[in-house]
């Protein structure tokens, strides 16, 4: 209900479901909103899959930045 209120009300153009509870409610909110739904677990998971096809990892170059003066 609130995702077609902001369809309607907001006019907005994509929902972003907010969190894991909502995984797999993505189909069900896009047949009833008529917008694009972005399943957050969905998302965050392929994009670790990406990083892992693409064999990137974290730079070894340098450390983390060291803590600013206080």
């Amino acid at each position: 209900a609130e995702s077609l209120a902001a369809v309607r009300e907001d006019r907005a153009e994509v929902i972003c479901l907010g969190c894991g509870g909502m995984a797999g409610l993505d189909a069900a909110v896009r047949e009833r909103t008529g917008v694009p739904v972005v399943d957050g677990v969905l998302a965050a998971v392929t994009v670790a899959e990406s990083l892992v096809r693409l064999r990137l990892s974290t730079s070894k170059v340098r450390t983390y930045a060291p803590p600013r003066p206080k």
